[in-house]
């Protein structure tokens, strides 16, 4: 079982694109799904996300948060805490942002990455755009793992023990490559065991390429735009 928290704030159809995508290219059985709703002001993002939970009360909730500020980190880890309070720990974590388009079989690459219990690593769809790829690893379902220094934050994948040794994510990340996301990687790296990567060919797609205000991210053309998905 895998917990999957999404960070939500209006863009409405990538919102739909988003959860519709995990909707139908994931096993219901094999996750569930904790919904952060960040001060959206879209009456047409707040109603889909209750439908969602509607849809399917056993294993989706939302979480509705007012006066954030756009904390990315904080946001984040209230995802994670209410997550593992409506529904327990499953096997791994997985944080993703509103933007991204899931493939089909996306979750499995990610899960044979990270099964060594004893070999912290982090997971992502795409790496950090300010950072290159240093070693490649063939495993799994005919995917390749890129490891690197950071992915970015809009898929974390991990295991819960992960999390535990160095989680939360920092609230006072600041600057050009010092997100919340790099934070947490650069201190997976620098405790020696562990290892953060991404996989290829994607298992998903980076649609919006903004922060959770809509605006135009540093560094966004940098990002590999995938052929053949709809781009909302």
């Amino acid at each position: 079982m895998t917990n999957i928290v999404i960070l939500c704030h209006d863009r409405y159809r990538l919102t739909v694109q988003c959860l519709e995508s995990i909707r139908r290219n994931t096993d219901p059985a094999a996750y569930t799904l904790t919904l952060v709703d960040d001060e959206s002001t879209d009456f047409r993002v707040r109603n889909f996300l209750d439908n969602q939970a509607l849809y399917n009360p056993k294993n989706t909730t939302v979480v509705r948060v007012i006066g954030s500020r756009h904390c990315l980190g904080a946001l984040k880890n209230l995802g994670v805490r209410h997550s593992e309070m409506m529904f327990g720990r499953g096997e791994w974590l997985c944080v993703l942002d509103n933007d991204v388009c899931v493939f089909p079989g996306w979750l499995e690459p990610m899960q044979w990455a990270v099964r060594d219990p004893n070999c912290p690593t982090v997971v992502g769809g795409v790496r950090h755009p300010y950072h290159k790829p240093n070693g490649v690893t063939t495993g799994g379902t005919h995917s390749q793992f890129e490891w690197t220094d950071a992915v970015a934050g809009y898929c974390h994948f991990m295991t819960w023990k992960c999390w535990e040794l160095f989680g939360p994510y920092v609230t006072d990340a600041g600057g050009i490559g010092q997100s919340e996301d790099f934070a947490f990687c650069r201190e997976v790296v620098k405790c020696g065991d562990g290892v953060v990567g991404y996989v290829t060919p994607p298992i998903m797609a980076h649609c919006g390429i903004t922060n959770s205000k809509g605006e135009l991210i540093s560094g966004h053309e940098l990002i590999e735009r995938v052929p053949g998905v709809l781009y909302l």
